[in-house]
């Protein structure tokens, strides 16, 4: 903020002014905003957490013991968990797997709210997943996701062979929801439904 500025004069300026004249960009970005900053912020936050306790707290959770990539050969291949409690846990600390969810006041009709459900959110945006499988970013990400598994003790192979096959999924995703840009259907065009249309008997 810049408090020296009049919020009734220049509301930006008083609520970004400070950022204005501060802000960097990083090797690699082309913008920037408060909000990034503040992301960036966290992250080293949670870096140096991460440094300063290790990883075995979160092996100690349901989101490790249930992951295929970390039982690595032990996993027979049968699900050890229920997919619409993992799905109902991982919402909960906003991971969107298979649909995106939300509820939001409803822009047909203010007086009441609606669930808004979407395409899955994908890790990068979907026109880099339209790209040549072997693309330099694409395979880079492919290493992350294996170098990810691996600082948190999975087996190397194992955890090469989830990262192409995770890799091969979410491409697989972004095909079936549009990889290429194309306008989103507007709200009077999307689906609607009541709850109780699909509420079981």
């Amino acid at each position: 903020m810049n408090p020296e500025a009049d919020p009734c004069t220049d509301f930006a300026e008083f609520a970004c002014g400070n950022f204005y004249k501060t802000a960097t960009f990083n090797e690699g970005e082309t913008r920037t905003s408060p909000f990034t900053a503040l992301g960036e912020k966290n992250n080293k936050i949670i870096k140096e957490r991460i440094e300063a306790i290790g990883v075995e707290p979160y092996l100690k959770t349901s989101y490790a013991k249930e992951w295929p990539t970390l039982i690595g050969q032990n996993w027979t291949g049968e699900p050890q968990f229920d997919l619409n409690d993992v799905i109902t846990r991982y919402f909960g600390v906003f991971i969107d797997p298979i649909v995106s969810f939300s509820l939001s006041l409803d822009p047909m009709n203010s007086s009441r709210y609606a669930i808004f459900l979407d395409d899955p959110g994908l890790f990068l945006p979907r026109t880099y997943f339209i790209r040549p499988r072997n693309d330099p970013l694409l395979m880079a990400y492919e290493r992350y996701l294996r170098d990810t598994a691996i600082y948190l003790g999975a087996e190397p192979d194992v955890a090469a062979e989830d990262a192409a096959d995770v890799l091969d999924l979410e491409i697989k995703l972004s095909e079936r929801s549009g990889a290429s840009p194309s306008p989103k259907p507007s709200t009077s065009d999307s689906k609607r439904h009541t709850l109780s249309r699909h509420a079981r008997p």
